[in-house]
């Protein structure tokens, strides 16, 4: 089974011209197609997910150097801080240093494979996403308020490294300014290597 998913992305026409050109590479899989945001055909793939019983009966072949070089063009960026300074409202910094990072990969012309901002105040927390263009955007949860905050950052967008783990610590410097004191726990940027599977089925057990 292939999965089409974020369909409300898409026009009618496109994801009809994506399913037609997926069936056409993959005529013995079963496509599907959901949506998160508007729940289309969510309870149809479930349900299908659930009941069928020929999983596993077929390899699939994989070609590293098509995965490998789809991740190549992605910077990657994992970080950890934490901020103490006065008492703010985590959510409203949270929607707008998502919202600041959005605008500023559009702005580039840099496509988002996933950004996710997390701000955790003790059990209380706020979650940032943007999957896309700047109107992928969304948020869940709520941290509160409170004069300290671990923010934790994970992003992977199509630019190198260097320039991704500038653009967040400026974007991050400047709704910082005077008002905390930041220490960084944790702050790594790469570009993936090419996969090396250790374990590969070469039969159908």
């Amino acid at each position: 089974m292939i999965l089409i998913s974020k369909t409300d992305l898409l026009t009618t026409e496109e994801l009809e011209e994506l399913t037609r050109q997926t069936a056409a590479e993959y005529p013995s899989a079963t496509i599907r197609t959901i949506s998160v945001v508007d729940g289309t055909g969510i309870d149809e793939w479930l349900e299908e997910v659930c009941n069928r019983n020929d999983a596993g009966k077929r390899l699939v072949d994989m070609d590293y150097d098509i995965y490998a070089n789809g991740e190549a063009v992605l910077g990657w960026l994992n970080g950890t801080l934490h901020l103490k300074g006065e008492k703010t409202d985590w959510d409203t910094f949270t929607r707008q240093l998502v919202t600041n990072l959005a605008n500023k990969f559009d702005s580039e012309g840099y496509s988002v494979g996933h950004v996710k901002i997390i701000s955790e105040n003790g059990k209380q927390y706020i979650v940032g996403n943007i999957t896309g263009h700047s109107e992928t955007l969304s948020l869940r949860g709520s941290a509160g308020e409170s004069e300290e905050i671990r923010l934790i950052v994970n992003a992977r967008v199509e630019t190198s490294p260097e320039n991704l783990d500038q653009i967040v610590r400026e974007t991050i410097d400047q709704l910082i300014a005077d008002k905390y004191t930041p220490e960084i726990i944790a702050w790594r940027y790469l570009q993936p290597g090419r996969p090396q599977p250790t374990h590969r089925f070469t039969e159908v057990v």
